[in-house]
């Protein structure tokens, strides 16, 4: 069995998940103006399982995100993801989220559970510079403690009849997995069924509409199976025990780009197609300069997002490279969803139609901007990180 120990590894597996969207995916999703229905969903999981993508054991294997400890392992899930985007970014992100939980679950010692999804995102933005203070280790300042009591789920700071948080998941999730802390700052996490939960679906999102966004309250009464933060295994001796949300929510940071960099290759080929066929004033679309310099942008965007990709899978998850992925993220997405945009620009009128994909690209990438941090509260996030205890 493959391990992703060596970059050697990597190329079969890819070739096998391009395989996958191929045969698979891009017939459930050729049709840009529908989301892929939840059954269709549901069985792409199963035989993303089965092909050994997704991995929901407690051995890590090689599927995405089993050895985010190896660079290898970080390559592959990050060029994985952006495969799959290409085709779909909602089944991106969600094959995303399964991955996530299993990864969750193995280093919590927990036994699996199927369909679960993690809350990495809070209440409200990313907390002003709260957590950012409280992923480093420092001291907390006086409102801090407030702000990281409503950011994280805390019934005994919450109203009852409020909304515990948000997060984004197909129809058939059945578990929830939440970050929460204890008043001397230790990290625990809820595990809740389903039916333990109210739950809401919310309207219609921007975009990624395999995914729609839920909110979510525990029931009067209900307690969570409470999973407990256990030290690394392999964390050298006399290092600073890290806690898992930090390389869970730094790998969230890292999942989003790379879905964001498919999108945005998708949006290329398709402007790039479109305009190698449209004639307008007696030439080719890709004849015209100033077409030329849309197409242009779109490539120089993807190549960029690309290498700045490539560079961050070679840092280690979790507090010492957190800075630099938050710093990427914040300055990546504004330039992605122009990019986007320019693309759009090349179809003319016709881009603004559901039916011809480039539009549901644009609004993909949109709405990726305002997961787990816009660029605003990114940069507010890696000011507190930069600010000297």
């Amino acid at each position: 069995m493959k391990t992703l120990a060596a970059a050697s590894e990597i190329e079969p597996l890819l070739e096998e998940v391009t395989r996958f969207c191929r045969g698979r995916l891009a017939p459930l999703a050729e049709r840009p103006e529908c989301r892929v229905p939840p059954a269709d969903v549901a069985a792409l999981t199963a035989e993303a399982t089965e092909l050994g993508l997704l991995n929901p054991t407690r051995e890590p294997a090689a599927g995405l995100w089993d050895r985010v400890d190896v660079v290898a392992g970080r390559q592959f899930g990050i060029r994985a993801l952006a495969i799959v985007a290409e085709h779909n970014a909602g089944v991106a992100y969600h094959l995303h989220q399964r991955a996530l939980a299993a990864l969750a679950l193995r280093r919590l010692h927990a036994d699996f559970a199927g369909a679960t999804v993690v809350a990495i995102q809070g209440r409200f933005g990313l907390a002003r510079g709260s957590l950012a203070r409280l992923l480093q280790g420092r001291d907390l300042l006086t409102d801090d403690v407030a702000t990281l009591g409503d950011y994280f789920f805390d019934r005994d700071q919450q109203a009852a009849e409020a909304w515990s948080g948000i997060f984004m998941a197909t129809d058939h999730w059945r578990w929830l997995l939440v970050p929460s802390l204890t008043e001397d700052r230790h990290w625990r996490w809820r595990l809740y069924e389903r039916g333990d939960l109210e739950v809401a679906q919310l309207p219609a999102s921007h975009g990624l509409e395999e995914v729609p966004c839920w909110q979510w309250r525990p029931k009067v009464g209900i307690e969570a199976t409470l999973l407990d933060e256990l030290v690394y295994a392999d964390a050298t001796e006399g290092a600073r025990a890290e806690p898992l949300y930090a390389a869970l929510f730094d790998l969230e940071q890292r999942a989003l780009l790379a879905i964001a960099l498919g999108l945005v290759r998708r949006a290329h080929a398709l402007a790039v197609e479109y305009a190698a066929i449209r004639v307008q004033g007696g030439k080719r679309l890709q004849a015209h300069p100033a077409v030329q310099a849309l197409l242009g942008r779109g490539a120089a965007v993807a190549n960029a997002q690309a290498l700045a990709l490539s560079r961050l899978a070679e840092l280690p998850l979790g507090v010492a490279s957190l800075g630099d992925v938050i710093a990427t993220r914040a300055e990546a997405h504004d330039p992605l969803c122009a990019a986007a945009n320019d693309q759009l620009q090349v179809f003319g009128g016709l881009g603004y139609i559901r039916d011809t994909g480039i539009e549901r690209r644009v609004r993909d990438l949109n709405h990726l901007r305002q997961l787990c941090g816009t660029p605003p509260e990114l940069r507010i996030f890696l000011a507190a990180w930069k600010t000297s205890p």
